[in-house]
Parts: structure tokens; sequence; C-alpha cells
């Protein structure tokens, strides 16, 4: 039999009142975290035994854990292999002082079985360390006999661990206690359970339920063979510990009925528990109180919708909180960690402040945050701080005034991008029909991706915890309920769904999966099969029911005429195919030249598609093509909307695919080219440019062959009498010169319009007041600032969808995906609003703004800076 344990502390006052409750929620994920001047601590993985897949999950895991830090570093069993499933519990109990180890204290023996009277000392010591941690004398000062019978002639420390646990209630008074029988795992659920009820306001125990953050036993999941053969104060105490992330199971059983307990494991509450997984047990217990280990650490936790930086400060001499600590963070890009730290110093031109927390950086000042009296501050940690490399963020305290130098050795943990789980904000819908298809043939299946997503559009899920969405899906299609010849028009087709031409209405409930999603598929079937102008409406509707956001993103958007709810639908059709898109795709958005205005050229492809988005394969079809300067303003006018001819003649060319000499068609400057097989046109052209560079305007239009008639006519509808007036499409496409040298506006003015942003190329291009078009390039090394708004977010939209920049504060960039990024989002608005303070007016700009500093086109190696911002109001 192993040593025992050694003596018991002496125990005092009374246990529940004046012990702190330790807030806690749902946990994704704990990073583990490592000293600077100490060995990196390993992740707190402990198990029972083998697992297999659970029905639902552990709903009330605690958020951060008592074995972090000091508490995780080797105690020096020698019978404990660096290996070993339990080693990380079993040096945490050591730490602690719960377990004093066995023999002469070398080795801890995980293989043993415990015994009623260690599991006692265990349970003991654990409540004093527990006490220690609040900074109150809680438990009685003298122990009272409680009437076992057997328990005189064992160890003194022994029987004080026994009668102090009858005395506060965790086991019952009286009779035998049989300190040498083995503790089965049903025993120690009721031990543990009883513990936990002392020492959190969170956990309640009475005689016929257990309460868990305001969820009652009967809502628990449970183990079906404890709930066979155990009492019902054992099946509630392993069904607590399962949800509370204490206990799992112990072997595999047959599945049960999805998303419905009982769970798909067994507990086995009569087996007995060995030493390794009793150290398991009890750390995942002692991390839902307030122990923590001597000193300042530092957890993370990904999950939390708030506050999901914990730093936490005990004595140094034992674990009672510290209140009112100033304490200092910051961060840098993890694979700068190694470079934070210059001459014995932090180098501030790799580390920053993290979020909107406030202070000097690497310097304590008398704007720090302090601990709470628990000896705790609870941080938010913004996606922004977080690098797409990962994130080193450092905390150290001191006395006001205090700098980091050599002999600080503040705590750090590493955070990867990964571990920042936020909840959905919303559900982006996206489908698989056709690009630029107004209709879809019958017969043909949509299939509709509903994904969730928080603000800044990464997967998430679910919007109030980890658990699944739900939404319920109404669909209704109608027949004829299109105007005719009005094919695709989507307004039409909701006026004319009126009640008199529903076919069929269905509605079922769809659950996110895993990954935060699911799919749904539309199709309809042509209701007569004979003959051609049958159509048929499919109209769908999305309702969040459970833990699902708001705000859907969906396709097909249309204001309902009957309801004036907001409506999605599909429109399907046996009609004749027609033009019903064009697509403009230049090979190069941006051209490259030098100052001495050598010529290049571009390509671009043209692409014609029928209202099914499908290629229009040849025919009477022809595009007509151009490409003008974009100062060029009387010719533009030429072929811009309603201003065209409505009829072009177009002679009958000697070439197979274009005008022949000397035929010159009635609007000037065009090219006409015959639509191919493929359905496309590819046009090389090679315009004049100025020696400063410019702006190329490419437009194209589609022309149809009217009948027999050798004329041609702008529309959009073949083989009609009528002809169109469409717009023609077009895509610009900028000529620019190599970026100067010397820096724009250096003194801080303002900065020159972003036109585009190629960051497959990392270069950007801008147009200065001249007018003229300039491209850099842009590369690691270099330094990123982007104007943050008071959120420290880098872009936001208002209550119009704008997005809007704070005023031009140089914040530096986390990395260059975080330009890029911001960047993109920007450039895809029309107008930025640069100030949202309705007190001082709203600014617009068309562009945001760049600045550069130091730039040189030739050594991209160099460090340059960049500043990327809006121009606030005077």
């Amino acid at each position: 039999m192993p040593h025992l344990e050694g003596p018991v502390p002496q125990v005092k006052a009374k246990i529940k009142e004046g012990l702190m409750a330790f807030l806690f929620r749902r946990q994704r994920s704990v990073l583990a975290v490592l000293a600077v001047s100490a060995l990196a601590a390993s992740i707190l993985a402990v198990g029972s035994g083998s697992a297999g897949a659970v029905v639902d999950k552990e709903d009330h895991k605690p958020d951060f854990q008592a074995c972090v830090g000091a508490a995780t570093h080797d105690q020096g069993f020698t019978d404990v292999s660096s290996g070993h499933a339990h080693r990380a519990a079993i040096n945490c109990l050591a730490y602690y002082r719960v377990t004093l180890g066995t023999g002469d204290g070398t080795t801890y023996s995980p293989n043993d079985v415990v015994n009623r009277g260690q599991m006692a000392a265990f349970l003991a010591r654990s409540l004093r360390a527990v006490e220690d941690a609040t900074g109150s004398s809680i438990l009685p000062t003298t122990v009272t006999d409680q009437g076992f019978s057997d328990i005189s002639t064992v160890p003194l420390a022994y029987r004080n661990s026994v009668n102090l646990l009858a005395e506060i209630g965790v086991i019952a008074k009286g009779g035998e206690f049989d300190p040498a029988g083995d503790v089965t795992r049903g025993q120690m659920a009721l031990w543990v359970i009883n513990f936990l009820d002392k020492v959190s306001d969170d956990i309640t125990v009475t005689a016929t339920d257990i309460v868990v953050n305001n969820e009652q036993s009967s809502g628990f999941d449970y183990f079906a063979d404890v709930r066979a053969i155990s009492p019902a104060a054992v099946d509630r105490a392993t069904a607590a510990l399962y949800e509370l992330g204490v206990v799992n199971g112990r072997s595999t059983r047959s599945p049960a009925t999805p998303n419905a307990a009982p769970l798909d494991l067994n507990y086995e509450p009569n087996a007995t528990v060995n030493r390794g997984q009793m150290a398991a047990f009890f750390t995942r217990a002692l991390a839902h109180t307030q122990l923590r280990p001597k000193g300042l650490t530092v957890q993370y936790n990904g999950s939390l919708d708030y506050d999901n930086l914990l730093i936490s400060v005990r004595e140094d001499n034992g674990f009672a909180p510290k209140a009112s600590v100033p304490v200092d963070v910051f961060k840098a890009k993890k694979a700068d960690a190694s470079k934070a730290f210059k001459d014995g110093a932090c180098d501030t031109d790799v580390v920053s402040q993290v979020g909107a927390y406030g202070g000097t950086v690497c310097t304590i000042d008398a704007s720090e945050e302090t601990t709470d009296t628990d000896g705790d501050l609870l941080l938010t940690v913004g996606d922004s701080d977080i690098d797409e490399g990962g994130t080193t963020i450092w905390a150290w305290t001191g006395r006001v005034g205090d700098k980091v130098t050599s002999t600080t050795s503040p705590y750090a943990i590493s955070v990867d991008k990964s571990e920042v789980v936020r909840k959905a904000t919303k559900a982006e819908v996206t489908s698989s029909k056709r690009s630029g298809a107004a209709s879809v043939n019958f017969g043909r299946s949509v299939v509709y991706t509903v994904q969730l997503q928080d603000d800044n559009g990464d997967v998430t899920f679910g919007m109030t915890d980890e658990g699944p969405a739900t939404y319920t899906l109404v669909v209704s299609t109608y027949k004829d309920a299109q105007a005719a010849g009005e094919e695709g028009r989507g307004v039409l087709a909701v006026e004319g769904a009126t009640a008199d031409t529903l076919l069929t209405r269905t509605s079922r409930t769809l659950t996110t999966d895993s990954k935060g999603g699911f799919k749904f598929t539309l199709t309809a079937k042509d209701p007569t099969n004979t003959a051609r102008g049958d159509s048929v409406l499919v109209e769908y509707k999305l309702t969040p029911t459970t833990n699902a956001p708001g705000g859907t993103t969906a396709i097909g958007e249309s204001s309902d005429k009957r309801t004036g709810e907001t409506l999605y639908y599909l429109h399907f059709s046996d009609a004749i195919p027609q033009v019903g898109a064009v697509k403009l795709e230049p090979s190069n958005s941006y051209l490259k030249r030098t100052e001495s205005g050598t010529q290049a050229t571009n390509r671009v492809i043209v692409r014609v598609l029928d209202q099914y988005g499908v290629p229009i394969r040849g025919g009477n079809i022809w595009v007509a093509l151009r490409s003008v300067n974009a100062d060029a303003s009387a010719e533009l006018a030429v072929v811009n909307g309603t201003n065209i001819a409505t009829t072009v003649a177009l002679p009958s060319a000697t070439a197979s695919n274009e005008i022949g000499t000397g035929e010159t068609p009635v609007l000037t400057d065009i090219t006409f080219v015959k639509l191919r097989r493929d359905g496309t046109v590819a046009y090389t052209y090679q315009p004049t440019v100025g020696a400063a560079g410019t702006e190329q305007v490419l437009q194209v239009a589609v022309y149809t062959r009217g009948g027999s008639d050798p004329t041609y006519s702008y529309s959009h509808f073949p083989d009609s009498a009528t002809p169109g007036t469409v717009t023609p499409v077009t895509a610009s496409v900028y000529w620019a010169v190599p970026a100067p040298t010397t820096a724009i506006n250096a003194d801080g003015g303002t900065g020159y319009d972003v036109v585009l942003a190629d960051v497959r190329n990392d270069t950007i291009v801008y147009e200065n007041p001249a007018g003229e078009y300039k491209w850099l390039r842009y590369d690691n090394r270099d330094r990123i600032w982007i104007a943050k708004d008071s959120d420290g977010k880098i872009i936001q939209t208002d209550a119009t969808g704008d997005l809007y920049l704070g005023a031009a504060t140089d914040l530096k960039a986390s990395n260059l995906s975080e330009l890029e990024k911001t960047l993109q989002a920007l450039l895809k608005k029309d107008t930025l609003l640069i100030d949202n303070d309705a007190t001082s007016g709203t600014v617009r700009e068309d562009n945001p703004k760049l600045q550069y500093f130091g730039y040189n086109a030739e050594e991209l190696g160099q460090v340059s800076r960049f500043n990327l911002f809006g121009t606030p109001p005077a």
C-alpha cells in the first residue's frame, strides 16, 4: 500500500461563506503558457480512459485552468515518465501540495488503486489550497469526531481528513468509513461534486437535484449504465461532472439516439480509480475554483465573448490573491518574438500595445489596468491583435515608473490565429447558380450553402455558444408567375406570385454542422412539358430559430408586394435563350510602362451569356468594342446609354471575324467582332497613352442581327423588331509609371488616392492630384501603418453600409495581410465615409489615401514606411 501521503494541515472556520466563486463559461481550448525565463509549459491533457463519440458536449467547462505556469513544471517523481498520460495532472497536484508522493516522496505510484482514506486526504488538501487562494480563513479551526466506528487506528492525518469532510457535508457522518477500501468511480463522483458544491456558488447540490449555472440535472447528458445500476445521487453526480468537464466515459456503448441523451459512453461506476486517473479528476475540478500559481500567470481563451485574456497575480509565499496590482501588457508577431527585446529593453518597432489597452508599452505607469479583489485582470483581445502567423503576448507587473529591462522576465503566451473563436453575427448564403444567370432551366438543381460568419467574415459555430444554429426554411412554388416577355425580372415575378398560383409549400428545420454551415437544394419541373414559355417561381425564406443570427445575406433579394417581407427566389423557365449578361475581363487591370512612354498591349475577353448563364455559341451576334482615354468625354458620349444610334449600318465583312478594310460603321472608333463558337471574343489593343500615364476605359456592347435585314441593332433581344438601349459594359485599365523615390507628402499632409490593389503581385496603383497614375511595390520588410478608429478596428461599417476610417493616427498594421485586407475592402466601396461624427459632418473620399516614405522602386529589400488613411474633416 502506498505511503500515507503525509499529515493533513489543521483546518479552520466555516467553509462555503467567503469562498469567491469564479465565473466560468463554455470553453473551446486553452493555450499552454510559458515564462520567458523558464521552461515552456505543456498543454494540460488529462483523461480517465478511452472515450468514444459523444452525442452532446460538456456544456459547463471552465474558461481557464488552475494548472498553468509553474503548476505544470516537473515535480521529480521517478515513476512518472515524460510520456505518461497523467503526468501534467500529477505534477499540478504536487505543486499545490494536494499530493505528497509515496514512499519517501520521490514516487507517485500512478497505477495503484486509490483507497478511501487516501481520497479523503486528497480532498482535504484541495480544500486547504482553495482556502489559501481566497485569502480567507474559512475552514474549521478544529476537527471534531463525526462518529465513524472504524478510523480510530488509522493515522491522525487520515482521521482528520475523514472527520473534516463529514463535518462540512462532503461525505455522510457516522457508521463505518472503510478507509482501506478501494474507491469506486461512483463514490469518487459523489465526493467530488460535493467538494465543488462547497467551493463554487455556481454549483448547488441538494438531496434531489444538482444545479450548474442555473441548469438543473434533468437537462444534463447522462451515462446509461449509471442510470441503470446506480442510486439516483450517483446518476446526478456523474452527469453533472460530465457537463463540468471533470469526467468522461470509460468505454464505448451502442450509439444513442442522435442529439439526445444518454451519451454514447459507459461510465462504469463500480470500477476502481487509480492514482493517475484521480489526479486527472482533481485537476479538472480545481479549474472551477480560484486556485492559481504563485506570482503572475496569463491564460488566453478565444471562445469567450469578452475578456478572453486572464492575468492572475498571487502572493509569492502562497496562493492568496493580490489586489490593485498594475499590469502592463504588450505584444509582437510570433515570428518577431525573439527580436522584441534589444539591449535589455523593449524594441518599440517590434512590440505594441494590445487592442485599446492603455498605458505606455513596456512601462508601468499610473494608467495601467489593475487586478481586482480576486487577484485577476480580465482583458479583451481583439481579432486584429492576433497576427495570421500567431502573436506573442507579454504581461508583467512592478512599481509605477518601472520599465522592462534585461532582468524583468515578463510572462509570455503565444496565441495562434486558429485559437480565435468568435461568435456568429450573420449568415452568408451562396449558390451554385451560374454566374450572370437570370433564370434556371427546368430540371436543373441549384444548391444553396449557408455559412455562419462573424463580423470579419470568418467561420464560426453559433451566435451565443459553440453549439449549432438552427433555421426554418420555407419553400413555395408558383406557376405562371412571370409576365410575358419579362423572364428573369425578380420584382415582377414576386408581384405575380399570388395565392391562386401557389403549387406547393414545404417547411423544415436545418441545423448547422461542426463547421457552422448547411446546404439545401431548389429545383422545379416543367409543368406542361409540351411547349415553350412555361415558368415557375421557387421562393425560399430562411428564418433564424435557435442560436442563429439574423442579417442573412442571401441570393436574389426582392421586396414581396404581398406581405412586405424580404424574400428570395429562383425563376425556372424553358424560354428560348437570349442575351442575358455580358462580361468584360481585361487580362491586366494595370500595365507598367516607363516615363519615356513605351507602349504596351493588353488583351480583353468578352463573354456573352444567355439568361441561363450559358455561353451563347456564335450565331448572328456581333460585339462592338472600343478603348478610349478616360478624359475623352466627348468620344465616350457617342456610345453611352441612349445617346447611341438605335441601328448601325454594318456592311458585309470581308474578313471572317471583323469589319472589312475601308468599311467604316456609323459609330466611329468601334471595332466589330463576331462572337466565336465558345461564346467569347478576344480583343487585343494598344491605345495611345500620354507621357504621364492615364486610364483607359474599355467598352463593349452586343449587337444582334435583325432577321434577314443586313443591319445590326443595339439590343439584348435577338430577332426583335424593337432594339434595346442598354448602357455598354465598361472596365478600366490603368497605364502607370513607377512611383518616384521621393516621399509623398512627407510632412504628413494628404496622401494620394489608391485606385488599385494587386495583392497577388504586392503592387499598389495610385493617382496623384495631377491625374498621373503611379505604381509601387511593397514587401515584408516594409513598415505599414493604418488609421484605426477608437475601437481599434481597421475598418468599420456604418448604418448605411459605408466603410469608414477614424482620424489618421499612425498605428502599425500587424502584418501585410492586414494592409491587403483593408485595401481590398475599401476599394469595393464607391465612397469612403471618413468621419461618422454627426457634429462635425461627414466627409466622403473616393478612395483611401496612401503615403510612403523612403521608397525606392529598384530596391525592394529596403525598409520603407507606408501609411493608409482617410482625411478627417477640418
